[in-house]
């Protein structure tokens, strides 16, 4: 489809530069597609995707204020792992931290060190084998301290970490049934009882508690923890993603999911209204987050990846623009 000068061109980028590279799947989301190794993602017109990193199992993935991203490693219930850290803008992925922590899924970055103790330490949850569920804090040292649990009686293995806007530490947790809280640090307690584990969940600008659950569906809670609707959204798959959009005028404040019955990732308004913004994400793990930069991020497990989505309206042009000084080539996976 296009000339064997355009292939070289990305090939000689991909070496300068083997993390930021131009690859042709990156180029091909502006028209709407882009071929994996398990099947086609299809995107919106106007979104365009590029992969932002490749690294093992990664999991939940938080940034600092000025763009370093930190990644959980999901390698299998108390196997020891690093964390990882990818400086701003992309880079070399590092490991992170002075040594390993068992299972650490769960990571979040708590930049004023109200739970932590520390400013820019990052939180990580992980679990123990007949232990239980631990929050450590790595300290911008390395440095590594357990500050929550273990207890077998309240966490046994933490995922998601929030704040609110209280700074209230909140977890899902893999194994235990409910969401916790953590006010001082220290300690957690039962915030919200459920009959299973709670999986994803996010807070919106108003400190309610959106929790998908393994049933399928998206309930809402209020910051003490009382049921406010428990059929926001229902027909989803077990183990859906969720996140709220930043505010911003490319993203808004709508819930972002992905749904593994249906391998799409929505968009779901304040009445719980849904609209696609892909599909053909075949991967049973997707994890989600927005970054400093207004972009969307995707990690996805399976695939030892993390995606960078955006919508971008100049898109087409973009394609045109590097169609002209010969970069194209042909598509593949991203």
């Amino acid at each position: 489809m296009f000339a064997n000068n355009a292939i070289q061109a990305v090939a000689q980028l991909r070496i300068l530069n083997p993390v930021r590279a131009i690859t042709l799947s990156a180029i091909a989301c502006a028209f709407g597609s882009a071929s994996t190794a398990h099947g086609e993602i299809s995107f919106a017109p106007g979104f365009f995707a590029s992969n932002y990193a490749a690294l093992s199992r990664p999991t939940e993935m938080s940034f600092s204020p000025s763009g370093d991203m930190y990644v959980g490693n999901n390698t299998g219930l108390s196997t020891e792992q690093f964390i990882y850290r990818i400086p701003a803008g992309g880079g070399t992925v590092q490991f992170y931290g002075d040594s390993t922590i068992p299972d650490p899924d769960g990571v979040l970055f708590d930049a004023l060190g109200v739970i932590s103790g520390v400013p820019g330490s990052v939180l990580v949850g992980h679990a123990e084998t007949n232990v239980g569920g631990q929050i450590k804090a790595i300290r911008p040292d390395g440095s590594i301290e357990t500050i929550i649990g273990p207890d077998l009686a309240v966490m046994r293995n933490p995922a998601n970490l929030r704040f609110d806007s209280q700074q209230r530490l909140l977890m899902s947790d893999n194994l235990a049934d409910g969401i916790f809280v953590s006010v001082d640090g220290a300690t957690a307690s039962e915030l919200i009882a459920l009959p299973g584990p709670g999986r994803s969940f996010d807070v919106d600008q108003n400190d309610r508690i959106f929790l998908a659950t393994d049933g399928g569906a998206i309930r809402s809670y209020d910051s003490a923890g009382a049921l406010i609707n428990g059929n926001f959204a229902s027909g989803l798959g077990d183990r859906a993603s969720l996140r709220f959009g930043p505010g911003s005028s490319r993203w808004g404040d709508d819930l972002y999911v992905f749904d593994p019955l249906s391998d799409q990732l929505l968009r779901f308004d304040s009445t719980g209204n849904s609209t696609v913004l892909a599909s053909g994400l075949d991967s049973d793990f997707y994890f989600m987050t927005f970054g400093p930069d207004d972009a969307l991020y995707l990690s996805i497990t399976n695939e030892d990846r993390i995606v960078r989505v955006v919508p971008e309206p100049s898109a087409l042009a973009l394609v045109m623009t590097l169609s002209a000084v010969g970069v194209l080539r042909r598509r593949r996976s991203i």
